[in-house]
């Protein structure tokens, strides 16, 4: 059975995106009645609100990555059937980050899409944000292949380090068919940070 709908008292974190039982859990958010062709990885997905996510990579010292889905766009179901499920890049977001995977539909959705200032075209997106600041280091628009997103994700985590005192500036990074400018270094507006002074 699927987290969707089910409670969560009692689950530990473990294929959540941590593994600290200290973390409240929450209910997935529930108005999310997509019909989806190819099923997001609820087991990957932190079911927590944003703020939640943001804390729990903070405690366990993991970077955020985000995944802000359009249902109406068949990039979202190709990566929930190809990048989601491939080993390699489960095993990195297990290992390196709090996966937090929302539709641009529900509440948590259309906050970080107004937050994060998403435009429809970069839809469905994938960032990575620094925990400890907000800051959005990389982002990356429509469908993203599961070796290009191992790349980008190996480049990442030899660049940027959670033990740096400051957070790096955010650097520019244009994927190979020109669809997606990264690093747009947008943080939550109520924080600034060493990529937003």
């Amino acid at each position: 059975m699927g987290m969707h709908g089910m409670g969560m008292h009692g689950m530990g974190m473990h294929g959540m995106g941590g593994q600290n039982n200290d973390i409240p859990l929450y209910r997935a958010e529930s108005a999310d009645n997509t019909d989806w062709i190819f099923p997001p990885p609820r087991d990957l997905s932190f079911p927590a609100p944003f703020a939640a996510a943001r804390q729990a990579a903070k405690e366990q010292r993991k970077w955020l990555m985000v995944n802000l889905q359009e249902p109406e766009k068949f990039d979202s179901h190709k990566l929930n059937r190809d990048t989601w499920s491939d080993e390699t890049i489960v095993e990195l977001l297990r290992s390196s980050f709090v996966f937090w995977q929302r539709t641009v539909g529900s509440s948590e959705g259309r906050l970080y899409k107004e937050r994060y200032r998403v435009d429809d075209p970069k839809l469905p997106q994938i960032a990575i944000l620094d925990p400890r600041t907000g800051a959005q280091l990389l982002e990356l628009g429509g469908f993203v292949h599961p070796e290009e997103l191992c790349s980008l994700i190996m480049d990442f985590l030899g660049n940027h380090s959670l033990d740096d005192v400051e957070a790096k500036e955010t650097r520019s990074v244009r994927v190979a068919d020109g669809r997606v400018a990264a690093g747009g270094g947008a943080a939550a507006p109520e924080e600034t940070t060493a990529a937003n002074p």
